[in-house]
């Protein structure tokens, strides 16, 4: 399998991965001058007297200048595992690609990873350890989500990024969906039928490229489908209101 494109469900195991520091909100760079860093530093360029001074901004009545385009902030940078979540033809042809954080669980939070394993935790993505990458089960975190522009993944080497498989890739898109898609699509595994009508199964659509409809009564349970699947949509028409 060739490994110079970069695809959704790619997983890369050192990407630049900006947090903000805690428990400051943020620690505000400000130059002795008053100008921008960018603008005072040259880019990392200016002599020594352009000094910078960090200040928390919790603590002090820092104020946005209209002048200004923004301000400069301390954070953490780490080369962390990431997943791409853009869908392929974004990963393709835009400048800022999507990734998400792979957070590693602590063998002993049993409770916590039977939780992953379930899908009750509708922000994470549940993934398999993977030495030496992690060590133990680990998720993917959807709240973290950021753009990352491609000049930081271009000289990624081969060894540092592979993939999940097809069938996975398309439960990552279903957690996507289920993230992003809340309440567009029922869950059976937490949703009751909102009113009378004809429900359609979202796996069998996107996966199998077939209809399977069910007629539904208000406040039943969701079945969970034949092929599995436990998003329904309702059908056009078949439901008041939609």
């Amino acid at each position: 399998m060739e490994r110079v494109s970069l695809y959704q469900g790619e997983i890369l195991v050192e990407t630049p991965f900006f947090t903000m520091p805690k428990p400051s909100r943020w620690l505000v760079l400000r130059t002795v001058s008053g100008k921008r860093v960018d603008e005072a530093l040259n880019y990392g360029k200016a002599a020594k007297e352009n000094r910078v001074r960090v200040l928390d901004s919790n603590a002090f009545a820092i104020e946005w200048e209209e002048s200004k385009l923004g301000d400069f902030v301390v954070g953490v940078l780490d080369k962390a595992p990431t997943i791409i979540v853009s869908q392929n033809c974004d990963v393709a042809t835009k400048d800022y690609i999507h990734v998400a954080p792979v957070i590693e669980v602590p063998k002993e939070d049993e409770a916590y990873i039977d939780k992953l394993r379930r899908h009750d935790i509708v922000d994470a993505f549940y993934l398999e350890s993977h030495p030496p990458e992690w060590e133990s089960v680990a998720f993917v975190d959807f709240g973290l989500i950021q753009p990352v522009h491609r000049s930081y993944l271009k000289g990624i080497p081969t060894e540092n990024h592979f993939r999940l498989s097809a069938s996975r890739v398309i439960q990552l898109q279903r957690s996507l969906t289920r993230f992003f898609g809340r309440p567009n699509s029922y869950d059976a595994n937490s949703d009751a039928v909102p009113r009378d009508g004809v429900y359609m199964c979202v796996q069998c659509f996107y996966r199998n490229g077939v209809v399977t409809d069910v007629s539904l009564s208000m406040n039943q349970a969701f079945p969970i489908c034949r092929c599995g699947g436990v998003g329904w949509v309702p059908r056009l028409n078949s439901v008041p209101g939609s």
